[in-house]
C-alpha cells in the first residue's frame, strides 16, 4: 500500500503496493500505449491517410488543392507518433520490472528494513531514465 504519511508529503510504500497495484497500473497503460485504440487509430491513419476520412484538406478560404501533400505529411507524423508511443511503452516495462524488483527487495528484508530514497531511486534508475526522467539523492 502507498500511503501518504499524516498528509507531510512523505510516501511510504510497501512491497504488496509495487507488485500490485503500481505494477499493474504500469503494465495497462503501457500495453494500451503500444496496441490500444489509440495506437489502432494511429496504424490506420499512417497506412492509409490518403483515404481516412477524417482527415479533411480544408482551410477557412476553402478546399487546399495539394490534399495529397497534406496526407503524406499526415502519414508521416502519425508513423513519428507511433515510435513514440511505443518507445513510451518500452520504458514503462523497463519500470515495471523495476517496481518487481524493488518488491523483491522489500520482501527480502526483515520486517522493520527499510529501503532508503537512493537504494530505491538505484533500482529504478532504468525503469525512470527510459522515461526521460532523472534521479538525484542527497545525503544529510
Amino acid at each position: 500500500m502507498a500511503t501518504d504519511d499524516t498528509h507531510t508529503g512523505t510516501i511510504k510504500v510497501t512491497e504488496g503496493w509495487l507488485s500490485g497495484i503500481a505494477h499493474t497500473t504500469v503494465t495497462d497503460i503501457s500495453r494500451t500505449l503500444r496496441s490500444g485504440d489509440p495506437q489502432t487509430t494511429l496504424s490506420v491513419m499512417s497506412n492509409d491517410a490518403g483515404t481516412y476520412p477524417g482527415l479533411c484538406a480544408a482551410s477557412d478560404k476553402g478546399r487546399i488543392d495539394n490534399a495529397n501533400e497534406l496526407h503524406a505529411h499526415f502519414k508521416s507524423f502519425a508513423t513519428s507518433l507511433i515510435g513514440q508511443l511505443n518507445s513510451l511503452s518500452t520504458g514503462l516495462d523497463t519500470l515495471a520490472v523495476s517496481l518487481l524488483e524493488v518488491d523483491q527487495i522489500l520482501r527480502k528484508g526483515e520486517e522493520d528494513a527499510e529501503l532508503t530514497a537512493g537504494e530505491m531511486a538505484a533500482v529504478l534508475a532504468d525503469g525512470l531514465g527510459g522515461l526521460g526522467y532523472k534521479t538525484t539523492t542527497t545525503t544529510a
